[in-house]
């Protein structure tokens, strides 16, 4: 799996490489919800902060028409980011999109 492989290749101190194995799994495999969140959450985990926000807007673009709380997370996790680069304005905007989302799912 292309997480213990990440995880592997941080622990051999070569972070970037793990890195660069993302992008290209991810170049092949645009589409892949799972694997854009894991590069995400990895990212976070190496405090690569400002290239995560773009990781997040792509799991945001490519979700399914129907909203699960999954969808939801991902916003979140956008806002927390974007408030982390000091973009206060772009935070607050996207967990607001994420309640109107939570209102949506309970409706």
């Amino acid at each position: 799996q292309l997480g213990n492989l990440a995880d592997l290749l941080v622990r051999q101190k070569q972070p970037d490489r793990a890195i660069a194995i993302y992008r290209e799994y991810a170049q092949r495999h645009p589409d892949d919800l799972d694997l854009w969140r894991q590069m995400g959450q990895f990212l976070i985990s190496q405090s690569k902060i400002a290239e995560t926000e773009s990781i997040y807007r792509r799991v945001i673009q490519i979700h399914p028409k129907n909203i699960q709380l999954s969808e939801i997370y991902d916003y979140l996790n956008l806002a927390a980011i974007q408030g982390q680069q000091g973009k206060g304005s772009d935070a607050i905007a996207t967990t607001e999109k994420a309640i109107q989302l939570s209102k949506k799912n309970r409706s």
